[in-house]
């Protein structure tokens, strides 16, 4: 913006932007107080809620891909899940466990019963008015929070934070970092390192200290 005298004022110099902090993943008691919350259990939006955070969780998936995901990218049989424009425009088919399964069934009863066809994405409103549309992100993270107050955990997180959890067990478990790197949709093994070491630099230090010759 140029000054009374027509010069420009000189900008004001940034400085450098503080560390990121290293996200802290849920801890095992965490998680199942947010999948063991007991209130009103056959709340629709409790079903739909449970389903979606156990894929985010198990399937260490972003939030914005997970919400586009329609019921024909279910795969019942085996047990996967189709993912299509992830990050970078990436589509992959992602495992997931018996229990998340379960979860993804009981919202898909539900779902039904509501009368919500194939052509709406699978995690999708219910009420009358808004039935089949789309969730967004800002609302989906509103419930995220009443949820996490509602089960007593009063740090601050986000809806991404599932994904580093989804990572960081599977480290614990003892998955190889080319499995890993899979699941996360990784198009670089490097990128996977420095995710991991970000995440669980003591898991990574370990295991390059166990190294044998």
């Amino acid at each position: 913006m140029p000054s009374r005298t027509g010069y420009k004022l000189p900008l004001a110099k940034r400085g450098p932007r503080p560390p990121r902090p290293r996200p802290i993943p849920f801890t095992r008691d965490e998680i199942r107080r947010i999948f063991n919350y007991r209130k009103d259990a056959n709340n629709p939006w409790l079903l739909r809620s449970r389903a979606l955070y156990s894929v985010l969780y198990r399937g260490a998936l972003r939030i914005g891909a997970t919400l586009r995901m329609k019921p024909t990218d279910i795969d019942w049989q085996h047990r996967t899940i189709r993912i299509y424009k992830d990050k970078g425009g990436k589509t992959r088919s992602v495992p997931l466990d018996v229990k998340t399964f379960e979860l993804l069934y009981t919202w898909a009863t539900t779902r039904t019963g509501f009368g919500i066809g194939d052509d709406a994405p699978f995690f999708c409103a219910y009420r009358n008015g808004s039935r089949g549309n789309p969730l967004s992100y800002a609302s989906v993270r509103l419930q995220f929070i009443k949820l996490l107050r509602a089960a007593g955990i009063d740090r601050y997180v986000s809806l991404h934070l599932f994904r580093h959890t989804g990572a960081s067990e599977l480290l614990e478990e003892g998955f190889d970092v080319c499995t890993i790197s899979r699941l996360l949709g990784h198009a670089d093994l490097l990128t996977t390192y420095r995710y991991l070491h970000e995440l669980r630099p003591d898991l990574m230090n370990l295991r390059v200290a166990q190294r044998e010759w």
